[in-house]
């Protein structure tokens, strides 16, 4: 039973040894599944860019200048978990991250407070008759390059209001165009909305239908995962594993040859050691008759002949030991039935298909009852889903489509009084502008260095005229100005930081 037992382990690990000896490394390549079908998008209508925006990038960079810090995510929550409850610690939070719009909100207050009251002084001055300084001015070497200073300062002030002019007439009238068409954008953007909304819930279908497919799919390839991959080992490994047993049959009926032989052998070595008996006694029988004849007294030199007649002997021995051994060994595979073996891998490796495939039966239960569940989860996600909560919203979306175009002639009356009034507020920054132009032109024009002040031309009063023209609206209407752009810098900046950049960065979305 030992020797048996030995014999059956010799045959499994040289049917083990080719295998691993081959590439065991085999990946067989699945089965092509069915192709995905794309996801439909919906159509929308293209909107145009507004024409307002040529200084957005500028203002933009200005005002990331002013808050560069991110958004008070901190801050905001606080707010929403306290419901705005002030303490000290989070006022102090607010005015730490609003220290850029603080700073900027402190210098244009400073210009509120102090333009009307340096218009104040000019006024008190131009009442008493001081304006401009004295009356005679001394005549020295650094007179005329002063003048040229306050010259050429001017008009530089007076070319930066320009731009700014021309800025405030073309932002204006783009802010008209984009009003204009602010009915048309708004409804193209209501009827995107619209599209998509209708759309939402096709597409959850399509999802819901395209999970169902696949969940089908992998559940169809599960059935017949055992016998692909068993017929895949097995079609790896038959171009190595066949020869192997061939090989092995091969040895099988060699040994039973050689067995044969040695029988055969044995046998033969038998009767000849009998024969080799009957030779040593002949050959001892014809030694006594020779010895006999040498002993004669008539023989001559016979005595140098007996020495080589002794020495004379025939070996008669057969050593068997290694042939018994190699018969033993012999009979101990032949004993092993290594036939029967051979065939009993042979049905194993035929039955591998089967094998795997009853391995791997708990493995594709699990894994189909594991799928109906997921199949059951996305029904009831698609269940829980207010879809039907759409319809509403798409019913909100037509009634404020049919508000835009009641509301329409009011919004465009109250955008033509918009238009109307930064017209006006721009042509009196260009009023001013004017002022400042017909002043430094004519002032040089009727200017005389000897002349006296109380008798320069009337070109120069007329320049200077010009010159107090200008200061005086601009005393008048700066402050006012400056007041409008804080107002609407701390609010559309504050605006754009936490709102419009967040939300284009999805930081708000969080």
């Amino acid at each position: 039973m030992r020797c048996l037992g030995s014999e059956r382990a010799t045959a499994v690990v040289v049917v083990l040894v080719v295998l691993l000896g081959s590439d065991v490394a085999y990946t067989d390549p699945c089965a092509g599944g069915a192709a995905p079908h794309s996801l439909q998008q919906p159509e929308y209508e293209p909107s145009v860019r507004p024409e307002g925006d040529f200084m957005a990038s500028f203002v933009q960079s200005f005002l990331h200048t002013v808050q560069p810090r991110p958004f008070p995510e901190d801050l905001v929550l606080e707010i929403v978990k306290d419901g705005g409850k002030a303490n000290p610690e989070f006022i102090k939070d607010v005015l730490r991250y609003e220290i850029g719009f603080l700073v900027c909100a402190a210098i244009g207050i400073l210009y509120i407070v102090l333009m009307p009251i340096v218009g104040l002084f000019l006024a008190c001055c131009r009442c008493c008759g001081n304006c401009g300084g004295k009356m005679h001015q001394k005549q020295a070497s650094s007179i005329h390059c002063r003048r040229r200073t306050l010259y050429w300062a001017t008009f530089v002030t007076t070319v930066i209001i320009l731009a700014g002019n021309i800025c405030m007439f073309r932002s204006n009238e783009a802010f008209k165009v984009s009003v204009d068409k602010s009915t048309v954008e708004l409804n193209k953007a209501i009827n995107n909305i619209s599209t998509f909304i209708t759309a939402v819930p096709q597409q959850v279908q399509f999802v819901v239908n395209e999970s169902y497919a696949t969940i089908q799919e992998v559940s169809n390839n599960l059935d017949g995962i055992g016998l692909q991959l068993g017929s895949s080992f097995q079609k790896k490994f038959e171009a190595k594993f066949t020869p192997a047993l061939h090989s092995l049959d091969i040895m099988d009926q060699e040994v039973v040859n050689n067995s044969v032989l040695l029988n055969k052998l044995n046998t033969s070595l038998t009767r000849l050691e009998s024969s080799f008996s009957t030779i040593q006694r002949d050959i001892d029988a014809v030694k006594k008759q020779i010895n006999k004849t040498l002993s004669e007294p008539d023989c001559t030199n016979c005595a140098s002949v007996r020495p080589e007649l002794n020495a004379l002997t025939v070996d008669t021995s057969i050593r068997t030991s290694s042939l018994d051994e190699l018969q033993a060994a012999m009979n101990e595979i032949i004993k092993a039935d290594l036939k029967s073996k051979i065939k009993e891998i042979e049905e194993q490796f035929k039955n591998i298909p089967g094998s795997v495939a009853n391995d791997t039966r708990e493995f594709v239960r699990t894994s189909k009852t594991q799928l109906e569940e997921i199949k059951g989860q996305i029904s009831k996600v698609t269940t829980k889903l207010p879809l039907s909560g759409l319809n509403d919203v798409l019913n909100q979306l037509e009634m404020v489509q049919g508000s835009i175009d009641t509301y329409t002639p009011e919004v465009e009356n109250a955008e033509y009084i918009r238009w109307c009034v930064c017209l006006t507020l721009c042509c009196v920054v260009l009023w001013v502008v004017l002022c400042n132009i017909l002043a430094l032109a004519l002032g040089p024009l009727g200017l005389k260095p000897k002349v006296e002040p109380t008798k320069r031309s009337s070109t120069s009063n007329c320049g200077g005229t010009f010159f107090m023209i200008s200061a005086g609206f601009s005393f008048l209407i700066s402050w006012l100005f400056m007041l409008l752009v804080l107002i609407l810098f701390l609010i559309g900046g504050n605006a754009y930081t936490l709102m419009c950049k967040t939300w284009r960065d999805g930081e708000l979305l969080k």
